[in-house]
């Protein structure tokens, strides 16, 4: 679980060489919404106040276009362009736009960029511009090289200043070259950089510098965290890291099997103690938006107390983020109670008409379906739940009444029978 002393810096609403504009390649990242979406947001919104949550209300009608962080550019081999930026930058989108500073003070605007590729567990995003757009003949020079303790480092990027984005250039030094922060990531997967460097709210995404020995500036690291509770603790993630989630985002995926998937799923709720935040890998972005409101309502009301504050925690940080945690919550109360997910059988996928596949999970008397569909990762191509629900999967409305029905039968058919047993008891 993400501490509450972990901030990721996205806002709601130093001296450069001569020799090198960091500006020209450092913008600000701004989430571009549908009318779609500005509805699903005022509509969730609205629901949220009207249960009672009105500082989460708030909360979601303040990513509606008003919040920003920063990025950089990076240019394949191939010259295609991208744009190198926090994943939770660009979470509630498919699409963002990004704004570079003139010499004047203007900006210029590149919009419709696709969110091509992101990374849960390392918070990266790469941005793609549209077809055929490589305005950027050079990106920033990615190192080669890992920081050292001590090593002078310059952080870059947009923080706010009165809620609009001001630049910002700061140099310090790195103070942990390979931090392990288990409520940040699992230190298996990677080590972060801990630096003193400046960052604020509107820095997450962009760079950590260094510079070479001719005195240019090349990427070390990407801003992502910084620590409330102590002095100049600065979070970001490696080059190491950076590097290979661009070379799997850039990269044609290999699909993946629906068959590993559901057996790495089911792996996940056997463990003895479940992570919720791996559970959340499994999940689409259309069940976040269908039912992550009312789960996240349910779990706020009904959890425990570490599963309440694991999901709060991902709300304040970012809403659809805890609508995730929410469903991922309510899920491994589900699956794990009684040891369901230890016992349970697995039918055997039935594909349905739109593409997704329906599975049943058993154990005794007790079962769940789940909808499974396809949707693009950083990792490649990945089967994830679409939604999930008690009793075998019925594809017609009538099938499902039917279903229905007979539930409350058989429950109503248990009470009489305990009532029975209760009077020859007696």
């Amino acid at each position: 679980m993400k501490k509450l002393i972990f901030t990721a810096l996205l806002l709601a609403a130093g001296t450069l060489s001569f020799t090198e504009n960091l500006k020209e390649k450092v913008c600000v990242v701004r989430e571009e919404f549908s009318d779609d979406s500005k509805d699903w947001i005022k509509k969730n919104a609205e629901y949220l106040r009207q249960q009672g949550f009105v500082k989460e209300s708030k909360r979601m009608e303040k990513i509606d276009g008003n919040t920003f962080g920063s990025g950089f550019v990076y240019v394949a081999p191939d010259g295609t362009n991208y744009i190198v930026t926090n994943r939770h930058v660009v979470s509630s989108c498919e699409k963002a736009s990004v704004q570079f500073e003139q010499e004047d003070g203007s900006y210029k605007t590149y919009s419709n960029l696709k969110v091509l590729a992101s990374d849960r567990d390392l918070d990266l995003a790469l941005l793609s511009f549209p077809e055929g757009e490589k305005p950027f003949a050079r990106g920033m020079s990615i190192s080669s090289l890992a920081v050292s303790d001590g090593e002078e480092v310059w952080s870059a990027g947009f923080p706010g200043l009165g809620a609009e984005p001001s630049w910002q250039l700061g140099k310090g030094t790195v103070t942990n070259a390979t931090t392990r922060i288990k409520a940040l990531i699992d230190p298996s997967i990677t080590t972060l950089i801990q630096h003193s460097a400046p960052v604020d709210s509107g820095n997450s995404g962009g760079p950590l510098l260094r510079k070479n020995s001719k005195g240019s500036y090349e990427v070390v690291g990407v801003n992502t965290w910084k620590i409330n509770l102590r002095q100049s603790t600065n979070i970001s993630m490696p080059v190491s890291s950076l590097k290979k989630f661009i070379e799997k985002a850039t990269s044609v995926p290999a699909p993946q099997s629906l068959e590993k998937r559901i057996d790495a799923f089911v792996k996940e709720l056997k463990e003895d103690e479940v992570s919720c935040s791996k559970i959340e890998k499994f999940l689409s972005k259309n069940y976040v938006e269908k039912s992550g409101a009312k789960t996240f309502v349910y779990v706020m009301r009904n959890s425990s107390t570490a599963d309440y504050l694991y999901t709060a925690i991902s709300y304040e940080e970012y809403p659809l983020s805890g609508f995730y945690s929410a469903l991922a919550v309510d899920i491994k109360n589900k699956l794990t109670k009684d040891g369901f997910a230890k016992n349970c059988e697995i039918a055997q996928p039935q594909k349905q008409d739109n593409g997704s596949y329906s599975v049943d999970f058993s154990s005794g008397k007790t079962s769940y379906y789940m909808l499974w569909s396809q949707q693009i990762e950083a990792e490649g191509s990945s089967w994830c739940i679409d939604s999930i629900g008690e009793g075998k999967y019925a594809e017609t409305d009538e099938q499902k009444k039917k279903q229905k029905e007979e539930a409350k039968k058989a429950k109503k058919k248990a009470k009489e029978s305990k009532k029975k047993d209760s009077k020859k008891n007696h």
